[in-house]
């Protein structure tokens, strides 16, 4: 329920209501019965996308949405700050201080992570520290001589201001392993190439990638197979970049769920 809606004068009303424990009091405004939210459906994304809603981003602690909860992701941009196991939240009416410090700075990390600023799953690397990281075992694992030829060092693209991602959206967000992403990408700006990087900072492979343009927006669509275990959260970052090699001014995030 939107605040709009509530009749006037009754909006503590709906919030004392919407603060108690269910099963402890199920008393509503003025007096009625209502079957609360976080039964229901603690995620409502439906409600959000059926006021023209599109651009969401959602913290979600709880595998279980509720009997009511629906998804309604079709034509959505839609970002899941998640924990990696929500049991390391600790119980619901834990309040520890020190606990609560430790969620906080969780939320701070993952919210990180969900917008590609950090990667792993039990630990947090910033992209920089987690391919140092991986060089660095690389280099301790034994190899046999290669002789590799000499290069000349190669600059990291700089950016495009100008190069703009409008929209990053997936057809589903929830995928069977083996099935296929498919991501429409929508920019502003004179771009030629899209790259999905996978949790790792690695390029993913497309199997199929088209593009076209249309008063100054070029749309891409690209897919490429998902693979984990049911359950698993895939989180990718999409990337463009122009004529000349920049990259666009912004990334976006993207989240698939392996059903």
């Amino acid at each position: 329920m939107f605040v709009d809606e509530m009749p006037e004068g009754e909006l503590i009303d709906y919030l004392m209501a919407s603060a108690r424990v269910p099963g402890l009091n199920r008393q509503g405004p003025k007096d009625g019965k209502f079957l609360d939210g976080g039964v229901y459906d603690n995620t409502p994304i439906g409600i959000l996308r059926k006021r023209g809603i599109n651009r969401l981003i959602v913290v979600d602690i709880s595998g279980i949405k509720g009997i009511g909860h629906k998804e309604a992701l079709s034509c959505a941009n839609i970002v899941y700050i998640r924990p990696f196991d929500a049991k390391e939240l600790g119980e619901s009416f834990e309040f520890d201080k020190e606990a609560t410090e430790r969620r906080i700075k969780m939320g701070y990390l993952d919210t990180k992570k969900a917008f590609g600023r950090l990667f792993g799953q039990f630990y947090y690397f910033s992209q920089k520290e987690y391919k140092a990281m991986q060089e660095h075992y690389k280099a301790l694992a034994p190899q046999e001589p290669v002789e590799e030829p000499s290069e000349e060092p190669v600059e990291e693209p700089t950016i495009n201001e100008d190069l703009v991602i409008e929209s990053a959206v997936l057809k589903a967000a929830k995928i069977v392993s083996g099935k296929n992403a498919m991501l429409t990408a929508k920019v502003s700006g004179d771009a030629v190439s899209v790259v999905v990087l996978d949790a790792d900072g690695n390029a993913v492979e497309f199997k199929k990638v088209a593009s076209n343009e249309k008063n100054g927006i070029v749309t891409f669509q690209a897919v490429w197979t998902v693979t984990g275990n049911r359950g698993d959260v895939l989180n990718f970052t999409v990337v463009v970049y122009d004529s000349n090699g920049l990259r666009s001014s912004n990334t976006v995030p993207v989240t698939v769920t392996i059903k």
